[in-house]
């Protein structure tokens, strides 16, 4: 029983390094596809473009609130749907109450990949909104101690999850204020859903919950539409 759950977390691990691994290559294609020319939205009639932004979001994990930091990165595909990997990390110590062992803390650190698909709803010039759907994999550092005894005494644990989640995101597009197109660059983002743990029992009715965020957005795929509109215009 103890090889099994060995290699089926192995299994999963391996194939979550390999969405990583061949998610961050389209990226670097699709930049690369910017960088140097318009040859593959030539050939093959589509759209590829590269697309990245911090996903910061907060949350209530054991009834408390938690910052949970993260960074995404993605290509946006004809204009319609974003498919790519984040990253997501968060911290947080609670209390334990308890009679003969007041002074027992625990603190638990989340590290977690996720894989997504964020179709839009809509996609306006200063307006879009879209529908975020992800799973992922990820490790749980648990860290109980003791400080009735001294120094203090330590026991930790790790723990393997899976997450899955969906939310909905609105985002605001600034114009070009001032003739300035550096200001289309950014905008505001609000994002809210919710999600479930399917995998790592000692997590369940923890780490499930809402999460939002409300923040600052940048949008790289204005900032690659500009530069190539700057290099054509060198061109002529």
């Amino acid at each position: 029983m103890g090889k099994t759950h060995y290699y089926k977390r192995m299994t999963i691990a391996r194939i979550a390094r390999s969405l990583w691994t061949n998610a961050l290559l389209l990226w670097l294609a699709a930049c690369s596809c910017y960088a140097f020319g318009d040859s593959l939205a030539v050939v093959r009639k589509r759209s590829i473009k590269p697309a990245a932004d911090f996903d910061q979001r907060f949350s209530f994990i054991g009834g408390q609130p938690v910052n949970i930091w993260g960074y995404r990165l993605g290509v946006l595909v004809n204009e319609k749907a974003k498919i790519g990997v984040g990253g997501y990390f968060t911290r947080y110590q609670t209390q334990i109450l308890s009679s003969e062992t007041p002074d027992l803390t625990r603190e638990q650190r989340l590290f977690f990949g996720t894989v997504f698909f964020e179709p839009f709803l809509f996609r306006k010039e200063h307006w879009e909104g879209s529908i975020i759907t992800e799973a992922g994999f990820g490790m749980a550092s648990i860290d109980t101690r003791d400080l009735t005894a001294g120094s203090g005494t330590s026991l930790q644990a790790r723990r393997p999850f899976v997450p899955i989640g969906t939310g909905l995101s609105l985002s605001y597009k600034l114009p070009p204020l001032f003739g300035v197109r550096a200001f289309r660059w950014v905008g505001l983002n609000a994002m809210g859903g919710y999600r479930k743990t399917v995998l790592g029992h000692e997590l369940n009715g923890n780490y499930d919950g809402f999460f939002w965020s409300i923040g600052g957005y940048f949008f790289l795929d204005r900032i690659t539409d500009d530069i190539r509109q700057w290099r054509r215009k060198r061109r002529k």
